[in-house]
């Protein structure tokens, strides 16, 4: 949340990510970046 991308855990090892129903390319490429950061961080 504090990076700007939000997401909810489900069943304990599953993200489920609800992008808007329409979504440009660079806030996709912004969303898997800030993504990938976090789990990088655990």
């Amino acid at each position: 949340m504090a990076r700007g991308v939000l997401c909810k855990e489900t069943h304990g090892r599953t993200l489920r990510i609800a992008p808007p129903l329409v979504i440009s390319q660079s806030e996709l490429d912004r969303g898997l970046e800030v993504l990938g950061a976090v789990v990088r961080l655990r």
